[in-house]
């Protein structure tokens, strides 16, 4: 299976969740990864990644990950080559 780091682009990635077209790198994430158990597991190292990049674009790092991982995806400073070294430095 490909690594969420190899299928996201700038072209497919956007600041907010969308059900069709662009959309956050959760989304991404749930569509990579079909089954629940392995996307949130994936979820949380992302979350833990971007508090290691960016621990300033994190509102709260405890939060369900999901919500942290969307409080950095939607961060007014974050881009996409942010998001791809998130990726990166988690494994997905």
């Amino acid at each position: 299976m490909a690594k969420l780091y190899e299928t996201i682009t700038a072209e497919n990635w956007a600041k907010q969740l969308n059900r069709k077209g662009p959309t956050c790198v959760g989304m991404h994430l749930y569509r990579t990864y079909r089954r629940r158990q392995i996307a949130f597991a994936h979820m949380r190292r992302l979350r833990d990644a971007a508090i290691v990049l960016f621990p300033d674009r994190m509102e709260e790092p405890s939060l369900w990950p999901f919500v942290a991982v969307g409080a950095f995806n939607d961060h007014p400073d974050t881009t996409f080559e942010d998001v791809l070294r998130v990726c990166k430095l988690a494994g997905v």
